[in-house]
């Protein structure tokens, strides 16, 4: 469904968070599956056969069906499992995600995951909507029926070119 709404494999992959191979090959498996071209490439894009269309009209059944049957079975289950998404800067991203995501990929190898890089108010606003589960942002926040908890206190420094002269004004409120 994403390769369609969003005109390419590629941009399909972005959105979920894996690599456009990953992507191709889910959708040759699955025309494989059924023995029908689902997608045609066009110059502007990807479009969908009449096959993929009829897919497509299923799509969202699809989805509740098969997260309603995974839930049923996760219950059964001891293991975290399902999916996370969360929302943060890049700073966040870069610095303080990979440790914590490879933790909980070795402690729950079942939980899935995905991760969106945006300003705080992108975050809030994601978080109040529902598009994101949780947001790791700098304060202050305020929104709509948030939880915020404060996790980390950031040390700020001043840096500047090692010379002769006077260290220039730092001005704090």
């Amino acid at each position: 469904r994403l390769v369609v709404q969003r005109g390419s494999f590629s941009a399909a992959a972005d959105a979920l968070g894996i690599s456009q191979p990953a992507v191709s090959l889910q959708v040759r498996q699955l025309e494989q599956f059924l023995q029908t071209r689902l997608l045609e490439r066009t110059g502007r894009g990807i479009k969908a056969t009449a096959a993929g269309m009829a897919l497509l009209a299923h799509s969202e059944q699809i989805d509740r069906a098969v997260n309603s049957a995974v839930q049923s079975v996760s219950a059964f289950s001891q293991e975290v499992n399902g999916s996370l998404t969360l929302g943060t800067g890049a700073t966040a991203c870069i610095h303080l995600l990979p440790p914590l995501l490879q933790h909980l990929r070795q402690q729950h190898p079942l939980l899935t995951v995905g991760v969106t890089t945006g300003n705080t108010l992108d975050i809030v606003r994601a978080v109040e909507e529902n598009r994101l589960d949780l947001g790791l942002v700098t304060l202050p926040v305020q929104g709509r029926s948030l939880a915020v908890t404060a996790m980390l206190d950031e040390e700020f420094v001043t840096i500047y070119a090692s010379r002769e002269t006077e260290m220039p004004a730092v001005y704090t409120s």
